[in-house]
């Protein structure tokens, strides 16, 4: 009985030698989605996708309530982190909070807030008349 053998070749192939002189010599390009501009896009178009999947589970729930916490950051331009809880009605009740993101307000007075937090809304498509309460 005759049995085969595998021939194992620890010598690269040609096209191998070939690559390995261009990646030496500098002259073999590579493509690679790691520059900066690709990343920012990257995170950009996903949390996008994030929040679109969030808004709509709000939406499902229907009524909504918002935490806003203002504070400044290094360069003194105040923070307004806005959070959104539901409830929601899966198979059973469960409260869930949402961290939408960060907006840059100038001034933290109610009237600014306000502001900020209704134009977010609208930008996101939901309506102000189903939100029962807010943390300020």
């Amino acid at each position: 009985m005759e049995t085969s053998r595998k021939k194992w070749s620890y010598w690269p192939n040609l096209t191998q030698l070939r690559n390995m002189w261009r990646k030496l010599s500098g002259t073999l390009n590579i493509t690679t989605y790691l520059g900066e501009n690709i990343k920012k896009e990257l995170i950009s178009e996903i949390s996008e996708k994030i929040v679109e999947a969030m808004v709509c589970e709000i939406k499902q729930s229907k009524y909504f309530s918002i935490i806003l916490d203002c504070t400044p950051d290094i360069t003194h331009i105040e923070q307004l982190s806005v959070v959104i809880r539901t409830v929601s009605v899966e198979n059973q009740p469960q409260v869930k909070e949402h961290f939408i993101g960060f907006l840059e307000a100038e001034a933290s007075t109610g009237e600014e807030l306000s502001e900020l937090i209704l134009q977010m809304l609208e930008e996101l498509e939901m309506s102000f008349d189903n939100c029962r309460g807010a943390v300020l």
